[in-house]
């Protein structure tokens, strides 16, 4: 217990990479959990990826589960950046936003590039739901059909619809496992919120996440610029004129994308240990069984690959 801990320090080569990384780190966005309790340069690391896997050595596709976690890895990274790039200080518009010619609605509604990377990032963040739901379906072979694979279908037995007549069922062994696996427990608590949204979730910030989702994709949203703290979406929503739009500060949407982001990444990391804890249950089974388990090795890819 007298032997102090030893971490090697991030190489940071240039400011703006050093300023972008103690940002995630002072919000705990590293994918790496000493980020819940540090926040020195040791941690500014997306560490955390699948373990070793106990694979069938008949199976043709043993690294699926490794494309598919540096799929949603990837992508909860770039978002993070995106938002981070949204929210960077500026004295001029965009180049890109010159010359765009928009008209004045009189409500105070900002659209740039900036305003619009936000936006992205909120969806690309609400789209790893769903592929988390995909790779469990896979993971523990639910068998829903790859169509109907989303984070709701993975918690029941079967396809219905809307009358209640079942389309087909499947075995959905998750329920078994979930109480020996907090992993698992962990992702179901966070897709609870999101399944039960506006109706029962204790969490506020779902309902408001619901209704912007919804705005984003199927009619359309209003960001306003405002002064001092004024709660468009819960107090001032019926006092705008356009009745097609729906209205948010652009300070709530920060608010909503940082709380997406972190919730995310708490679904990322659940979704790594409860994978992990599957491992080695399968481990001990085999050496139960004394069966010998020949290593499934993985390399880091090549830096040159990330271009």
């Amino acid at each position: 217990m007298n032997n102090s801990l030893t971490f090697d320090d991030f190489p940071v080569l240039d400011k703006e990479e050093r300023n972008y990384r103690q940002w995630c780190a002072r919000n705990s966005l590293f994918l790496n959990p000493l980020n819940d309790i540090l926040t020195n340069n040791v941690v500014w690391r997306d560490i955390m990826h699948l373990p070793n896997m106990i694979m069938n050595v008949k199976d043709d596709q043993k690294m699926r589960f490794f494309g598919l976690m540096n799929e949603i890895k990837q992508e909860f990274i770039s978002s993070r950046y995106l938002f981070y790039e949204s929210i960077q200080p500026r004295e001029t518009e965009h180049f890109s936003d010159k010359e765009n010619h928009l008209v004045d609605a009189f409500d105070f509604a900002t659209y740039s590039i900036y305003n619009y990377k936000m936006r992205m990032t909120f969806r690309s963040l609400y789209s790893i739901l769903d592929k988390v739901a995909f790779f469990l379906n896979e993971y523990f072979e639910i068998g829903i059909k790859e169509y109907d694979v989303n984070y709701k279908s993975i918690w029941y037995i079967a396809k219905k619809k809307a009358n209640g007549e079942i389309i087909y069922k499947y075995n959905n062994p998750i329920k078994e496992k979930i109480n020996s696996n907090w992993g698992l427990y962990g992702i179901y608590w966070i897709y609870k919120d999101f399944i039960e949204g506006k109706k029962t979730s204790p969490n506020p910030k779902i309902t408001e996440i619901s209704k912007i989702r919804n705005s984003l994709e199927h009619k359309y949203l209003k960001t306003i610029l405002t002064i001092g703290e004024v709660k468009i979406l819960k107090e001032k929503q019926k006092s705008f004129d356009d009745k097609l739009a729906f209205y948010i500060s652009t300070e709530e949407l920060y608010d909503i994308v940082l709380f997406l982001l972190k919730t995310i990444r708490s679904l990322i990391i659940n979704l790594i240990c409860c994978i992990n804890i599957e491992e080695r249950k399968k481990c001990e089974e085999a050496n139960k069984e004394h069966k010998f388990i020949p290593p499934l090795n993985t390399y880091p890819i090549d830096e040159g690959l990330k271009f």
